[in-house]
């Protein structure tokens, strides 16, 4: 029991943000099925690589170098809600809802979502994950932990 407790207490804030991410992702994929979640997973990555595309915009790149990192952070997380929008109305809405497969599917989306803030600068702003979620979400295995979600995905939504 004394190791059960130990294991409990030295766990850091990070990992219960992974675990609550997982349970409330994985909750809306067993209620509703996994279109939402497959959506955010593949709008997450999309978002990242446009913003990062931003700053060379014609228009706008010079204002989003400039901005400080709240407001790119701003900026950021509107291109994932217009993005999310975009995709959820892409993909198409099949199957009925799982108990098993919503909670892969929600899992997935949690590592894809955490992998890409990890690696996301403009977000680091909001919050900034400690030493132990990057070194298991990093840019070491952020290909492996992206490729692999998605596999889950697909095997989800099948």
């Amino acid at each position: 029991m004394d190791a059960v407790i130990a294991f409990f207490t030295s766990l850091t804030f990070d990992w219960l943000i992974v675990a609550a991410l997982m349970l409330v992702l994985s909750l809306d994929a067993i209620r509703s099925g996994s279109n939402r979640v497959t959506a955010l997973a593949v709008s997450l990555p999309l978002a990242a690589a446009l913003f990062s595309a931003l700053s060379g915009t014609l228009i706008i790149g010079a204002f989003v170098t400039a901005a400080s990192p709240l407001i790119q952070a701003a900026i950021a997380l509107g291109l994932l809600v217009i993005l999310f929008i975009l995709t959820y109305r892409i993909l198409d809405s099949y199957g009925e809802p799982s108990f098993f497969l919503g909670i892969l599917a929600g899992i997935a989306c949690a590592i894809v979502a955490v992998t890409v803030w990890v690696g996301f600068d403009a977000v680091h702003a909001l919050w900034k994950f400690g030493p132990s979620v990057t070194a298991v979400f990093g840019d070491a295995y952020a290909l492996l932990w992206i490729l692999g979600a998605f596999a889950v995905l697909a095997f989800a939504r099948r």
